[in-house]
């Protein structure tokens, strides 16, 4: 009886620690989740050329953290009497210091956008992070695009969703005292 109260406890254990291994997985899962639904949101702008209107579209950002820290999206330019000017591509925003310092006092970001309909294109953008002192997860955003031919200046505004990566919510809450990941912690 006792070898065989053995074998059970030997096995019994084993499974107990299966069963809280795969009953964590959902959370450390949830948490990754957490801290990867990140996003900007930037709203669509618009600007005038001589007579033309140029509408520009952003998709939502996403933090890529790596060598290089970076945002990345989409973008598309439309000019609606003149279809051919229009454009759409990757568009690449590299971060020199931490994104979250951005969010809290602002700053320049230069990158580039490359072309998906002139192959080979590549669109020098400049961009103005003007954080919203109210609300840190809100501002606007000053958008230059040189095409080769103009600048284009664009105005509009951005909206931060999800939770922010880990590091760059505890930035945040060190600036502002506001953060999706610091409540709770003391």
């Amino acid at each position: 009886m006792k070898q065989n109260y053995g074998r059970v406890r030997r096995y019994g254990c084993r499974a107990l620690i299966a069963c809280i291994a795969c009953s964590c997985m959902p959370l450390l899962a949830q948490s990754a989740e957490a801290e990867s639904n990140f996003r900007m949101a930037v709203a669509d702008a618009s600007t005038r050329v001589l007579i033309a209107t140029v509408n520009l579209t952003i998709g939502d950002l996403q933090l890529e953290v790596g060598d290089v820290p970076r945002l990345t999206g989409s973008y598309a330019i439309e000019v609606p009497i003149r279809s051919s000017k229009d454009e759409s591509g990757e568009l690449i925003l590299e971060l020199d210091r931490a994104f979250t310092d951005y969010l809290a006092n602002g700053g320049v970001l230069t990158g580039r956008g490359f072309s998906d309909i002139r192959p080979g294109a590549q669109r020098l953008i400049t961009c103005t992070i003007e954080p919203d002192p109210q609300d840190p997860r809100r501002g606007a955003l000053e958008i230059e695009i040189d095409t080769g031919n103009r600048k284009l200046a664009f105005a509009t505004t951005y909206e931060i969703h999800g939770a922010l990566p880990r590091a760059s919510a505890d930035t945040l809450a060190a600036h502002s005292g506001v953060g999706d990941n610091s409540a709770g912690r003391g």
